[in-house]
């Protein structure tokens, strides 16, 4: 999908396509999800694909790395949360 120029033109289309992503239940979405995380200028967008990935498909670890970083607390929080777990899990 061609990038507008202003990147606060895309949040409504990350919103829709987040629905999408959300009503389906299958990994087609991954795609959608990683596109509202890459292109998207909505922390909060990003922060609910993060999740969805993070929680039914799994994170890529250059991803969830990134997002220990991320400006919006809510995402650095969901990935300390993430670490605590995978480190009781023993994973």
């Amino acid at each position: 999908m061609k990038c507008h120029r202003d990147p606060d033109e895309l949040n409504p289309i990350a919103e829709s396509l987040f629905k999408i992503a959300f009503l389906r239940k299958d990994r087609g979405v991954v795609n959608l999800l990683q596109w509202i995380y890459e292109r998207n200028s909505c922390s909060y967008c990003r922060n609910g694909a993060v999740e969805e990935l993070l929680t039914k498909y799994g994170l890529p670890a250059e991803q969830a790395y990134e997002c220990r970083w991320d400006c919006l607390d809510l995402t650095r929080k969901l990935m300390r949360k993430a670490r605590r777990l995978k480190r009781r899990l023993g994973l």
